[in-house]
């Protein structure tokens, strides 16, 4: 309720939050929207985000489905069908995390569901110069995607590297590379 809002039944009326006021604003736009979530492991990030990351690996994404209410009423808005709301494609989520003390461990679920960027020394001040925007459509970032997988497919002799390595993890450390990665490994 703290990241979509609840539904308040002594008001009858639905309390948002600026999440969900940026994933709905998504619906009507057709470019990239980022939304960042600060120090996620400050609390479990299973506890608040798990519907998100099970949503997010159907893979027929017209079920990318989020339940907002249970009774659905005729003045809900309009890209809120049935109390639900269809995750747009064009939203890419950013978290950051810290690593101390005061934090939560990452678990291997959300590790799995994630591009993990490690910083471990401290960044160094640099002078960018000024340059314009470029608008970049949602539709035509896929499609260079698109294009990228079928002109630079993963080749046999990569494919059997990883297998190589995946063999050798699992005899070694008793780890294995899982369905996801193999299927990410496929399509980047």
């Amino acid at each position: 309720s703290e990241l979509l809002g609840y539904y308040n039944d002594f008001t009858h009326k639905f309390t948002e939050t600026e999440f969900l006021r940026a994933v709905y604003e998504a619906t009507y736009r057709d470019d990239i929207n980022l939304i960042v979530l600060d120090e996620m492991n400050l609390a479990r990030i299973e506890y608040y985000f798990a519907e998100f990351l099970s949503i997010m690996e159907m893979p027929n994404v017209a079920e990318w489905n989020i339940n907002l209410v249970a009774a659905p009423q005729p003045n809900d808005p309009k890209h809120i069908k049935d109390g639900r709301l269809l995750i747009p494609q064009n939203i890419w989520f950013v978290g950051t995390a810290n690593n101390d003390d005061s934090t939560f461990t990452i678990t291997d679920k959300v590790y799995d569901r994630a591009m993990s960027l490690f910083f471990d020394n401290k960044g160094i001040a640099f002078q960018a110069p000024f340059t314009e925007s470029l608008p970049l459509p949602f539709d035509y970032l896929i499609k260079l995607y698109q294009n990228a997988m079928q002109d630079y497919p993963l080749s046999a002799k990569t494919l059997e590297k990883f297998q190589a390595l995946d063999t050798f993890v699992i005899a070694h450390f008793r780890l294995a590379f899982g369905n996801r990665i193999m299927k990410q490994l496929s399509a980047f």
